[in-house]
């Protein structure tokens, strides 16, 4: 055996969200849904155009208002002529230009919630839900359509307050996808300002790839965090640890053709090996096979890597 190289994980869940919060399509006027250009599962660009709603009334509305601002208009100028010579009452001139005035802001104001019927995408993603279907009602602002930009994900994880010291950002950490047995590897960008009173956690994230669509929203991911790392120390395969029965943690060491016990401090252990604090210098020679059989004193014989793979 030889000394190396040993680091620590703690393992915890961490789930895969949007990087960018959902969106909702929305008609800013309201109104009856003449046509839904979209269906769900379908990937959108920001600006297109995917419902329209019935905007007659405003229409029917504008189109008035335009007639009443004709005569409001040839009423303003008779007056206006009128007052450049001297006749009539300056109250009559003012009141046909503030006519005029009143009617020309409402008229710019129906064109602008005319413009209002087309309904467009406000992000680039997929349409995750559509929400209101063609004849249906829409509010003024009431979400119609549920948009996903799912090419820009990330992954949050809430981590137990003794970690706060352990984890940065610009840290690398290691995911694992149990549901697609792939792992890929991240690094933070944002660890929370805060605790979490009740459950004492605090958040991290990671942005990642959804490598071609393959990992989605909603899929969980174990997150492995570096919490310890040393270097040039001892480190045992755990299954050879045994235990006598007053409790000592000792291996069997192979010394002069005899079988040696040797008590020893146990430090961490992460898959399946063990740091050891005390007990062993790095360059002894462990009973590997029928460790559990030697006993103190029993002679023994060291095999080559050769002589013990043919055995």
């Amino acid at each position: 055996m030889q000394k190396k190289a040993f680091s620590h994980y703690v393992e915890v869940q961490g789930n895969i969200a949007t990087a960018q919060d959902p969106a909702f399509a929305s008609s800013e006027t309201g109104g009856r849904i003449t046509k839904m250009l979209v269906r769900e599962d379908q990937f959108v660009k920001k600006g297109d155009l995917v419902a329209k709603v019935d905007v007659e009334s405003i229409r029917k509305s504008l189109e008035e208002l335009k007639t009443s601002l004709k005569l409001a208009q040839d009423m303003f100028d008779r007056q206006k002529k009128l007052w450049e010579k001297k006749i009539g009452s300056e109250v009559q001139f003012i009141q046909a230009e503030s006519q005029v005035e009143q009617l020309t802001k409402s008229k710019e104001r129906l064109e602008f919630e005319l413009s209002k019927s087309n309904v467009y995408a406000p992000i680039s993603g997929y349409v995750e839900k559509v929400m209101l279907k063609a004849g249906e009602i829409t509010g003024p602002g009431t979400p119609i359509i549920q948009i996903l930009n799912t090419n820009q994900l990330k992954v949050v994880a809430q981590l137990p307050e003794n970690l706060l010291g352990k984890v940065k950002v610009g840290d690398q950490v290691e995911l694992y996808f149990p549901a697609l047995g792939q792992n890929q590897t991240v690094r933070v960008n944002e660890v929370s300002r805060s605790i979490n009173s009740t459950n004492r956690t605090f958040a991290i994230e990671a942005p990642l790839a959804s490598q071609g669509g393959l990992i989605k929203p909603n899929l969980l991911a174990t997150i492995k965090i570096k919490d310890f790392e040393a270097e040039d120390v001892v480190v045992v395969n755990s299954n050879l640890l045994l235990q006598d029965v007053d409790g000592n943690n000792y291996l069997m060491l192979a010394k002069d053709g005899k079988a040696k016990k040797r008590i020893v401090e146990l430090g961490r252990s992460y898959q399946n090996e063990t740091m050891l604090e005390a007990g062993l210098q790095g360059d002894e020679t462990l009973i590997v096979k029928g460790a559990r059989k030697a006993i103190d004193g029993d002679k023994v014989k060291v095999l080559s890597s050769t002589t013990a793979q043919k055995n």
